[in-house]
């Protein structure tokens, strides 16, 4: 790839391909850090875990990313093993192409949550982590995901925030709903504490479930050899011919460029789901419009 490549350009590309479900390019990408930035490899992989949930709803393919992640962080680790976690992800239909699943209100959400919590009068703010969970459980038992998520962003570690508390605190919860979608997220975040610390996605998703019940289509997804090979094979020749990262990978955030449509921040993800109800697939070579991007009520409160 020529001209100038760094690390947050290939990290942002490697996310949102895998966002858009463009599995060969997503290898691609992966191949690229895998050879220039071996000293990255714990990033890249880092962030296929957790695209698992940022991209994903399927708790089995959680499951199975995390039990990979394990050792696939080590750079000595089999390549094609994390070329099978890429495939398996993208194999399962992301938020955007769920509306009738959950994943359009589970967007919405967020981005409600996040406007919630941003408020100066939101009470929950200021109170000690002990007093979070407390008011964080109400939330959930009145079935406001909404304000429930909106807690869970404004954990701080200076009010005694604790991700492990946190981890076994959902657990309990959902062992007394009986609800086993929200306890293995829950135990995916705990088992791998240090990398999923300072991440939302998978104890976001439990919070969700715990208090509106399923989210998202939930199947067992296997990738077989041969097409991990062949997507190895697609990989490399997509690399090859690579002349640069398109723009609409690169949104200005994490990385350079300007193209914020297919962003992971709240606001940018619901008008994805927009955009998907508008034009029945999510491509970027589809004009992005204005109300896409307008405040609506969608999202539980």
């Amino acid at each position: 790839m020529p001209g100038r490549v760094d690390v947050p350009m290939v990290l942002s590309a490697l996310v949102k391909t895998i966002r858009l479900r463009h599995t060969e390019d997503s290898v691609a990408y992966l191949l690229f850090l895998y050879q220039r930035f071996p000293d990255t490899w714990y990033r890249a992989t880092r962030r296929i875990l957790i695209g698992a949930a940022e991209d994903g709803l399927c708790a089995y393919t959680q499951k199975r990313t995390s039990e990979w992640f394990v050792n696939g962080w080590h750079h000595e680790a089999p390549v094609i093993e994390a070329v099978r976690e890429i495939a398996r992800i993208c194999r399962t239909p992301n938020w955007w192409a769920q509306p009738k699943n959950a994943g359009h209100d589970y967007i919405f959400s967020w981005d409600r949550a996040e406007k919630i919590a941003a408020a100066s009068d939101f009470p929950q703010r200021e109170l000690p982590f002990s007093e979070q969970l407390t008011q964080l459980e109400q939330e959930i038992d009145f079935h406001r995901p909404a304000r429930a998520i909106a807690i869970l962003c404004c954990f701080d570690q200076k009010r005694g925030f604790k991700p492990a508390l946190l981890g076994k605190f959902l657990q309990l919860l959902a062992e007394r709903q009986g609800n086993l979608l929200a306890y293995e997220v829950s135990e995916i975040y705990l088992r791998q504490l240090r990398a999923l610390s300072g991440d939302t996605n998978f104890v976001g998703q439990a919070i969700y479930r715990l208090a509106c019940g399923e989210l998202g289509i939930q199947e067992e997804v296997e990738v077989p050899d041969e097409e991990c090979s062949a997507l190895l094979e697609a990989g490399r020749k997509r690399l090859s011919e690579l002349k640069a990262i398109p723009g609409y990978l690169l949104d200005g955030i994490h990385s350079p460029g300007r193209d914020r449509r297919f962003s992971g921040m709240s606001s940018d993800m619901a008008a994805a789901c927009r955009a998907f109800t508008h034009y029945g697939r999510l491509d970027p070579t589809d004009k992005w419009l204005a109300s896409f991007r307008q405040d609506g009520e969608e999202g539980q409160k």
